[in-house]
């Protein structure tokens, strides 16, 4: 083994390229979809996708990457989603990119090899996921939020399905309605969501409703949601309870200060719209948290106004102390929560943390919280919100699926990952339990944590009621 470029991939300093490397087919070189390369050049680089000359060691760039900032990308920013020799050939490579304004759309560039060794375009094209054409034929899927996928053929302007994935038994299954859903932020700016109704919806009837975070698409039949771990819309539906899958909710950026607050901020206009329009139970909201929005979860459990009646988190980062520890050896990562806290956790900076960090300030939250893992890896790294909910005696409990996947897909721990979600909001929002007998031992903790909200409660109307 030995390093091609001696420079860190794109992604590792937030230009997204995602892919895998690939051989030519004479496996001369090596096709990267996203690094820095070495230069005699001061001033700031900028990665691209890459070929790499294995014998010679040298490195030509096909394709420059665009760049992201806080406040949007620059000019035709996008994100690379694939990078290939065309048929292995050396001389041809195809890159595949996505704009996130128009993520169903995959821009296709073609770029063969010139004379003086650099690249140069040779066509470009774009077309919706899902969509091949060959002379005169076209294979798409046809989906929608509401319309599970279905593959189609068309050929001199006829159509006709070729295959049902799902067929009959999901016909057969009332789902419930979805929609899209519009509000504005409390900048005054319109954003969107998807709006999963309860199957038994009626007009006129508040609902209790779960907040799903970390984006929407409504061109995809998503069940789920956006992901499979945590989310869990449809099933939601089933059992009386409305969701709103979010994307973003503010113009927040990443990696800022300014990061958290902005998206507590937009979870709570998103709430307060939905209850101001008669949909949905203000005494009845909880909120999921995956993957990057658990740190916005805590800091609205943290710092918000809303009032949720239950929340959980799954498998993310959360700008905590215990976090920072463990990935000190990360310096994307460490640097990362510097950004957002504005210091590393030690000297002066720790009183930064004190203050920003929502592990710090897990005195203030009320709500009940589900802390899941992913393994026991990922259980160490979502410890510090367990750990600490329970010494101060606040509800919390503590999940981990048996499995490494982030997003899952193995069918057995997407059960346990989503029916526990329905159960922990289900309990907390409407009062119920399922009947299953192996569930006995979860809902004998979940009513001991509610007697111990239930006295809290007391205690603090008791005070409240003292005169002073």
């Amino acid at each position: 083994m030995q390093p091609l470029t001696g420079a860190p991939t794109s992604s590792d300093d937030g230009w997204w390229a995602l892919g895998s490397p690939s051989w030519s087919s004479d496996s001369k070189e090596v096709l990267l979809p996203g690094t820095f390369v070495k230069s005699e050049e001061r001033g700031p680089l900028r990665p691209c996708v890459a070929v790499v000359e294995l014998a010679s060691r040298t490195t030509t760039c096909v394709q420059f990457l665009k760049g992201y900032n806080p406040t949007g990308g620059e000019s035709g920013y996008h994100i690379v989603t694939n990078a290939s020799f065309a048929n292995g050939d050396e001389r041809h490579v195809i890159v595949n990119t996505r704009s996130p304004e128009n993520w169903a759309s995959i821009e296709a560039t073609e770029y063969k090899r010139a004379a003086d060794g650099g690249w140069k375009v040779f066509s470009e094209s774009s077309s919706l996921e899902g969509r091949a054409e060959h002379d005169g034929l076209e294979i798409a899927v046809k989906q929608g939020l509401n319309e599970p996928p279905v593959l189609v053929a068309t050929a001199n302007q006829l159509s006709r399905p070729i295959w049902d994935p799902d067929g009959p038994p999901l016909r057969n299954i009332e789902l419930g309605k979805a929609r899209v859903y519009r509000w504005n932020d409390n900048k005054g700016r319109e954003r969107r969501g998807g709006l999963y109704m309860p199957v038994d919806y009626k007009p006129g009837q508040r609902y209790p409703l779960v907040i799903q975070t970390h984006g929407f698409e409504e061109s995809e039949f998503l069940p789920s949601g956006l992901f499979t771990t945590a989310f869990a819309a449809r099933e939601f539906a089933a059992v009386g309870i409305m969701v709103l899958q979010v994307g973003d909710v503010g113009d927040c950026g990443i990696s800022t200060p300014n990061e958290g607050p902005c998206n507590a901020a937009g979870f709570e206009a998103a709430a307060n719209r939905l209850v101001a329009d008669g949909l949905v139970d203000p005494e009845r909201i909880g909120i999921i948290g995956f993957s990057r929005t658990c740190f916005h979860v805590m800091e609205l459990l943290t710092t918000g106004t809303l009032h949720l009646k239950a929340a959980s988190i799954t498998d993310g980062v959360m700008e905590t102390y215990s976090q920072y520890l463990m990935q000190i050896n990360e310096g994307n990562e460490v640097d990362e929560e510097t950004s957002i806290i504005g210091a590393p956790p030690f000297g002066r900076g720790l009183q930064q943390w004190s203050k920003l960090s929502p592990g710090f300030n897990l005195d203030k939250i009320t709500t009940p919280l589900l802390v899941v893992g992913g393994g026991p890896v990922n259980l160490l790294l979502m410890w510090e919100p367990y750990a600490g909910l329970r010494y101060l005696k606040k509800p919390v409990d503590l999940m981990m699926l048996n499995t490494d996947e982030h997003i899952l897909t193995n069918p057995a721990v997407r059960m346990a990952s989503q029916s526990g979600s329905v159960d922990w909001f289900r309990f907390w929002l409407k009062d119920e339990q399922d009947s299953n007998p192996a569930k006995a031992d979860q809902y004998k903790r979940w009513r001991r944590l509610r007697r111990s909200v239930e006295q809290n409660d007391h205690s603090r109307a008791s005070l409240n009621a003292t005169p002073r």
